[in-house]
């Protein structure tokens, strides 16, 4: 579309500035936008409206102003870019439908850019109207075309991330797919298509949970990679919607080789892209996100870690403030309050709280995010709860878990959930570790009879098995917008100016919650929490309606989670351990059985390195215990001590559920006269005391930890002097019987006695004076730099706490 008309001053104008806009695109630069688009104004300001030149004049204008705000973000001008735009369209008066759709369309381009950064709907609905209006006549330029189509598919996107819409993200996963087969050819045109396309189909596999879109986005993401060469200016893009969609399916299968590539993947996204673009911060937050997936799949410390410093890096940026921000928060503070459930520091729990209180109060009362990050406050409240005593941190947040989960009742009292549909967890694992009905360790039980084995492990410590409940914090894996702007230049098909992901309503589980699959299940993981603060209050002051209650939304949330939903396992568990209770309560048999049941079943459908599996192993041990103390059956109280050797030694597991199940096991074979066992037992939980009062805590935390397990030395010395390397009888038969157990012969030592006794009274003694040893006395066969790195190390321990 010609613009360059007129005479004199207009037409110099006129020259000056195409030789701008031509410099401005080759090089990006945008001080060569700036100058283009004030002498363009100038032209404007001579010609007056009514011209002929007033539209392309302005649609030029627009293009390069738009082109402007893409590379430095100044929301004035992309306000005035789309003036310009609509000004265009107005004034176009009966041009061919070609212009027209190339008009429509650079005004829908900027009209998305300015829903994106103010997030008002109105700008959303414009944007439609002009996409569908480019596309609504014949346009023969068939890539023109699919660069319209591929714009209507993001705009259709957004739109159902707001509203939830099937017909709106089916409709743009097939204008998407148009796009792509109108783009047969490799071409920068077709890379953006195919990320385009990969991003329709994530999220519509975020409405229903279908594998099979999960995995035509990860093949579409990938085709996009490779259609797009080395310095191809989308390619971080391409790679982190690539990286984004492989770290959801390794979280669905478990695939640890899934979560490695995707972080490789958003490495190199991150490394390829400016920190100052707006990009860059969501690349952190989805690598962080990627660390989350891998300890919830390992266990590893290392990935947690990373997980938090990596989301509290992208959260320094001041321009997220918006959009991601919320969501950003939930996924720092969750994972705050998974370390402290692991690790005990009461600051991570702290600012755990305050963060989720923050996402809280920036989202409105009808932001459908607003119920995620109710759930996940009521959960790190129950935490807090149990570290405190609080009694209104235990009311707020059984309040705060029925405000978010029992609105979904009525959607989970409809239709099943669809066989071995996936979702995104909507549950934070509980982080309190309190275990108000732990059986005393101090005191040994009477040889002869078998000891109960007190209350369950609490599962509300047992850390999700599943995926992390990100639900609003990951931003939009890829979104690779086709801002074509003429069919004759500019940066058609191109989306290197794009937001890079990120819709104005957050991210991952940012829709309404319109009843789908996904919203079904997410508000049955929210059961299972409301069922672990229940059993609490219940624990607290006994009211039998509680623990009902407990049972019930349990059970409803297994009921309703697919058989393949790593969420399951959470909700078996937790009605489990309400059943044994109510079993433990009342003596009704029935509720025993129906624990054991469906705890084995979430046994067998766990993975033994998930962090949780420890804490169930020690589960089922129980239930077993409890079962063989009302039927003498020796047979249930092997199986138990097995399970508790293997959860006592299972590294991915929190300590304090390993610690818990070697107390366990050293109790019951003390009670069942085997103090050979019994002592072995009392022996590796003490060696985890210093593991529990780890250096990493400060000095009140420490001993707010050590004090959960008074006399535990005593009573591992104890078993150590009964123990009598004659004795044997039917509970040395029944050791040797263990398919798990070793049975190894445990001599009577009063020195060794002394020794675990002293080990268990003196842990932080002991820290303190390991402290002020030279590495080099203590191991001096190690190398000399380690060694020095060592002596670094345990200085700056030693050194008073600020």
């Amino acid at each position: 579309m010609g613009w360059r008309h007129g005479s004199g001053e207009a037409e110099r104008l006129q020259r000056a500035a195409a030789v701008e806009l031509a410099r401005a695109m080759e090089d990006d630069d945008p001080a060569a936008y700036e100058r283009a688009t004030d002498l363009l104004e100038q032209v404007l300001r001579i010609f007056g409206p009514g011209v002929p030149q007033w539209a392309p004049l302005h649609a030029a204008c627009g293009n390069a102003l738009l082109r402007r705000f893409q590379l430095t973000g100044d929301i004035v001008v992309l306000r005035e870019s789309v003036r310009c735009s609509q000004v265009a369209v107005d004034a176009a008066g009966a041009v061919d439908a070609e212009t027209r759709a190339v008009l429509h369309h650079q005004l829908a381009v900027a009209l998305r850019h300015l829903f994106e950064a103010r997030g008002n709907p109105d700008d959303l609905e414009a944007a439609l109207l002009s996409a569908r209006l480019s596309i609504a006549v014949p346009i023969p330029d068939q890539d023109f075309l699919a660069s319209c189509r591929a714009q209507l598919g993001v705009l259709l996107r957004l739109r159902h991330l707001i509203s939830g819409s099937v017909a709106d993200i089916d409709e743009a996963v097939t204008v998407c797919r148009q796009a792509v087969a109108a783009e047969p050819k490799p071409g920068a045109d077709r890379a953006s298509h195919l990320n385009n396309l990969a991003s329709a189909l994530w999220a519509r596999f975020e409405q229903d949970g279908g594998m099979r879109d999960l995995e035509d986005a990860v093949q579409a993401a990938e085709q996009a990679l490779d259609a797009s060469s080395d310095g191809h200016p989308e390619r971080p893009l391409i790679m982190g919607t690539l990286g984004t969609v492989l770290r959801y399916r390794g979280e669905r299968t478990g695939s640890a080789e899934d979560l490695d590539t995707a972080l490789d993947l958003l490495d190199r996204a991150a490394a390829a892209t400016e920190r100052s673009s707006v990009r860059w911060p969501l690349y952190i937050a989805n690598r962080a996100a990627v660390f989350r997936a891998r300890f919830d799949l390992s266990g590893a410390d290392e990935d947690l870690d990373r997980a938090i410093t990596e989301t509290a890096a992208a959260l320094q940026r001041p321009d997220l403030v918006g959009a991601e921000y919320p969501g950003m928060l939930v996924n720092l503070a969750t994972a705050r309050a998974v370390r402290f459930a692991r690790r005990g520091a009461a600051a991570d729990l702290r600012d755990a709280v305050a963060a989720l209180r923050k996402a809280r109060a920036l989202l409105s009362g009808d932001d459908p995010r607003r119920a995620v990050v109710t759930a996940e406050l009521g959960a790190c409240l129950l935490g807090r709860h149990d570290r405190t005593g609080s009694a209104d941190d235990l009311d707020e947040a059984v309040r705060l878990l029925q405000e978010a989960a029992l609105p979904g009742l009525a959607s989970l009292s409809g239709s099943g959930v669809p066989p071995g549909s996936l979702s995104d967890p909507g549950t934070l694992p509980d982080p309190g570790r309190p275990d108000p009905g732990r059986p005393d360790p101090g005191t040994l039980p009477e040889s002869g009879a078998i000891s109960g084995p007190g209350a369950i492990p609490d599962p509300g410590a047992i850390p999700d098995p599943g995926p992390r409940p990100d639900t609003v914090a990951n931003a939009d894996p890829g979104q690779a917008e086709d801002d074509a702007s003429s069919p004759s230049g500019g940066d058609r098909g191109s989306s290197r100016g794009g937001s890079g992901g990120g819709s104005p309503r957050g991210a991952r589980g940012r829709g309404a919650l319109h009843c789908g699959t996904a919203e079904r299940e997410q508000a049955a993981g929210w059961l299972v929490n409301l069922s672990h603060v229940l059993r609490r209050r219940w624990q607290e002051w006994g009211d039998p309606a509680d623990l009902d209650t407990a049972v019930r939304h349990a059970a409803t949330a297994a009921q309703r989670l697919a058989a393949v939903d790593p969420r399951r396992i959470a909700a078996l568990t937790a009605e489990g351990v309400a059943r044994y209770d109510r079993f433990q309560s009342r003596g009704d048999t029935t509720d025993l059985a129906a624990g054991i049941a469906v705890l084995g079943e979430a046994l067998d459908r766990t993975g033994g390195r998930r962090p949780g599996h420890g804490l169930l192993l020690s589960a089922y041990g129980a239930a077993l215990a409890a079962r063989a103390e009302r039927t003498g059956r020796s047979g249930d109280l092997r199986s138990a001590i097995s399970y508790w050797r293997e959860a006592s030694g299972t590294g991915a597991a929190h300590v304090t559920d390993r610690l818990d199940a070697a107390v366990r096991w050293g109790r019951s074979a003390a009670a069942f006269g085997n103090a050979r066992l019994a002592a072995e037992g009392y022996r590796t939980a003490v060696t985890l005391l210093d593991l529990l009062a780890w250096r990493g805590l400060d000095g009140g935390d420490q001993r707010h930890r050590l004090a959960a397990w008074p006399g535990l030395a005593a009573d591992a010395a104890a078993c150590e002097l009964t123990a009598d390397s004659t004795a044997r009888g039917s509970a040395v038969s029944m050791a040797r019987g263990s398919a798990d157990s070793t049975a190894r012969e445990v001599t009577a030592d009063p020195a060794g006695a002394i020794s675990g006794l002293e080990a268990g009274r003196s842990v932080l003694w002991a820290q303190l004076l390991e402290l002020r040893a030279d590495v080099r006395d203590l191991h001096p066969n190690l190398p000399h730099d380690l060694a020095a790195r060592l002596n670094r190390v345990r200085r700056a321990l030693d050194r008073p706490a600020a």
